[in-house]
């Protein structure tokens, strides 16, 4: 019955006690939010998010959430340069939710921020700072606190920024996500399955035994011709077999169970990315062959088209020359 009614009462407190869920922090733990927990999500969806939830949509959902509660906050203490600044904050924190680039919490199996992760990726604030301040005042503020919470970061690093952007530090809290821990792990299977070694195998044999049959025997220009048409279709279907399995990398995403007995401390997300780099390499290999034999028996096919069938008229000297006879 309470989680029936927690949207109802959440919509309630945010409609009519705006002043107060910004002044009034309550720290959430495991959430998406430290200030807002996951208000945004059971206001906008009706039900709480769990470990199925898709963390992109739950990032999104939060940002927008707190778009909307910046755009609505009362800024008549703010000067017009602040005013100014805070707008094109929103516009940027706006083009970040759309952009959907999000970092990920590979050091922490609860949810926790992460300014910068290893891919670069920033976090929502970070990358306003970055837009406003540029990236290496970001950079110098992941090195110091990569993994803390806004009010934990260097007053120096941040409240001048705050300030000159019309920003209070609750709203730069409430604006940062904490991110699901995601394990992931790679795994290379260095195998090549049958079916293609086979198929891969007959194609390129058969373009070998073909090519050699027709370098070796005398046959005339039109039926080189078509041997070479034949082969350089056999050297197509190699490429386009090597191309199809050359990006053979794919990630599989688990999600544990949401019984902790079972569980125990767990991730909120597995990724594992298998990867198969023999197979890459013979995929290459047909590429390389198809494309040489193709190559090789195009040259053919358009030089023998430049050769004449020799005519099957034969004419002697003796009948060209011959006098005559007069009677």
């Amino acid at each position: 019955m309470f989680k029936l009614l927690l949207p109802i009462l959440s919509a309630l407190l945010l409609l009519s006690t705006p002043t107060t869920l910004y002044e009034t922090p309550t720290f959430h733990h495991d959430t998406v939010n430290a200030v807002l927990g996951d208000i945004s999500y059971t206001n906008t969806f009706g039900i709480e998010p769990d470990n199925l939830t898709s963390e992109e949509v739950r990032i999104r959902t939060h940002l927008e959430f707190v778009v909307d509660l910046l755009k609505e906050k009362d800024t008549s203490d703010l000067n017009s340069s602040q005013i100014e600044n805070r707008w094109k904050l929103i516009a940027l924190l706006e083009d970040y939710k759309e952009a959907g680039i999000f970092p990920k919490n590979r050091h922490f199996k609860t949810r926790n921020p992460v300014f910068i992760d290893e891919d670069g990726n920033l976090c929502a604030v970070g990358y306003l700072i970055a837009q406003t301040e540029g990236l290496e005042a970001a950079e110098e503020i992941n090195r110091r606190h990569k993994f803390d919470y806004i009010k934990d970061i260097d007053t120096k690093l941040i409240d001048n920024w705050l300030a000159e952007n019309g920003i209070t530090k609750n709203e730069a809290a409430m604006i940062q996500p904490m991110y699901g821990g995601v394990y992931t792990e790679t795994i290379e299977q260095n195998e090549v399955e049958l079916e293609y070694a086979i198929g891969s195998s007959v194609l390129a044999g058969m373009q070998l035994g073909t090519t050699a049959y027709s370098m070796l025997s005398d046959d005339s220009p039109s039926t080189i011709k078509k041997i070479s048409a034949f082969n350089s279709l056999l050297g197509m279907g190699s490429i386009t077999l090597g191309l199809i399995n050359l990006d053979n990398t794919y990630t599989d995403i688990r999600y544990p169970t949401s019984d902790p007995q079972i569980c125990g401390i767990c991730y909120e997300r597995y990724e594992t990315t298998y990867k198969n780099p023999t197979r890459t390499k013979f995929s290459i290999a047909n590429i390389v062959v198809g494309g040489l034999s193709a190559a090789f028996n195009g040259y053919r096919f358009f030089r023998a088209n430049e050769q004449e069938e020799p005519s099957k008229f034969n004419v002697s000297a003796t009948q060209l020359y011959e006098p005559t006879t007069q009677t």
